[in-house]
């Protein structure tokens, strides 16, 4: 069982948001080659892309709130300047969401990112429930 402190949540969370970005990268890489019909638009960082790609929404990370890693991160996500954010549901379950991973609306972006986060957070020992989606 891990010892939860400040410096592993925050370090977890840095190697899951570089995981998200990588996730979310990735997605968009694909749909913009799937997509070669649609109204065009010069990204920045990937060229000729779709103007717009599905339907506006985001994801975040269902995580047990009873374990230290939840309790860690809540207290210290209230520091906004962290860049995530924790917050509590019902039933015992908490919300886990890092921002700045996409900085797309695109839902299934934000789902791929949120994804990876849960992988990372798996693979550290932290008990995830599920990604939780949402359409804006």
């Amino acid at each position: 069982m891990v010892k939860w402190t400040d410096e592993k949540v925050l370090a977890l969370v840095v190697k899951a948001r570089e995981a998200g970005r990588k996730a979310g990268d990735a997605k968009l890489r694909e749909i913009c080659e799937m997509h070669h019909t649609t109204p065009r638009v010069n990204h920045p960082i990937y060229g000729d892309c779709p103007r717009f790609l599905g339907c506006c929404g985001g994801a975040w990370v269902v995580i047990n709130a009873r374990q230290g890693f939840y309790k860690v991160a809540k207290r210290l996500s209230e520091s906004r300047n962290l860049r995530f954010h924790c917050s509590n549901n019902y039933g015992g379950g908490g919300m886990f969401s890092v921002y700045d991973m996409s900085n797309r609306q695109e839902l299934v972006i934000n789902e791929a990112c949120s994804r990876a986060v849960k992988d990372v957070l798996d693979n550290a020992g932290v008990k995830t429930e599920y990604v939780h989606t949402y359409i804006d």
